[in-house]
């Protein structure tokens, strides 16, 4: 049975963080500091409004 892959890049970054195999074969220090920016990464999309969002969601409130 394969596993769901994951959907966000949140749930990604999750999965990576409880990768004991890629903690160990790529080093403690890089899987950090890679996680660390896959998070602000995250955060960043996370709180980007695209054009559609704005065009969609104003178009509404008016």
């Amino acid at each position: 049975n394969a596993s769901k892959l994951p959907t966000t890049l949140q749930e990604a970054i999750t999965e990576l963080e409880q990768d004991a195999v890629l903690m160990e074969a790529l080093g403690t220090d890089f899987m950090k500091t890679y996680i660390n920016r896959k998070k602000e990464e995250w955060a960043e999309y996370h709180d980007f409004i695209s054009s559609w969002e704005i065009e969609k969601y104003l178009k509404e409130v008016n």
